[in-house]
């Protein structure tokens, strides 16, 4: 009766141990992945801090003038471009 208790308990022993050490790859397996992962998380973080510098600098009023002044030629609206409903109309049916 004592050799089957040894035997058992000698059984569970060794399983626990089994089960430890594949915990134990597992554990390192997800360490490494997390480690990885936090690599492109970083990475990511310096690419969106260089992507909003660049943002500002595009964006600034002064440039954003200045290339709407070189390319668009926008001009002010005057009374004179202002037109009634029946002219509109005028217009929208010599265009057709």
């Amino acid at each position: 009766m004592k050799g089957h208790f040894t035997f058992l308990w000698l059984l569970l022993v060794a399983v626990v141990c089994f089960g430890l050490f594949l915990a134990k790859y597992k554990v390192q397996s997800l360490e490494t992945e997390l480690a990885a992962l936090n690599q492109v998380i970083l990475d990511r973080q310096e690419e969106l801090h260089v992507l909003k510098a660049e943002w500002a600098h595009l964006s600034r009023p002064e440039r954003i003038q200045r290339l709407s002044e070189r390319f668009l030629h926008l001009q002010p609206v005057t009374a004179k471009r202002i037109d009634t409903e029946a002219g509109l109309a005028a217009r929208l049916e010599r265009s057709e």
